[in-house]
């Protein structure tokens, strides 16, 4: 921002008024359709992977999709879809993280990329 401080009795040649003040808030809705992956390795003993997805706007709100059990091709299909509700203006920029997960019944679920 630039800005030039003149005295009151100084005529203006511009004769335009800037509004500085602060941004109103807006909201805003992002959606997330998950629809396929490609190149899924297998995690599991067996070749296979129960493949979900997990998304997340910042360090909050974290969200995962359904999950897509037994995927024996590295493709798994979701169709589903994540909101996340964001507001603007804000000092941090919006980083969308995505990351595919394989689920684990039994042990802790592992993080495939």
């Amino acid at each position: 921002m630039w800005l030039d401080i003149d005295p009151a009795t100084k005529s203006s040649d511009c004769g335009k008024v800037w509004d500085i003040s602060k941004e109103p808030a807006n909201h805003f809705e992002v959606r997330l359709s998950v629809m396929k992956c490609k190149g899924v390795p297998a995690m599991d003993a067996e070749g296979v992977s129960d493949v979900f997805v997990k998304a997340f706007i910042g360090d909050h709100d974290k969200q995962e999709t359904d999950t897509h059990y037994r995927c024996q091709n590295g493709q798994p299909s979701f169709n589903y879809r994540l909101l996340f509700d964001v507001e603007t203006p804000t000092m941090k920029p919006f980083i969308l993280t995505m990351q595919a997960w394989d689920r684990d019944l039994i042990a802790s679920n592992d993080m495939i990329c």
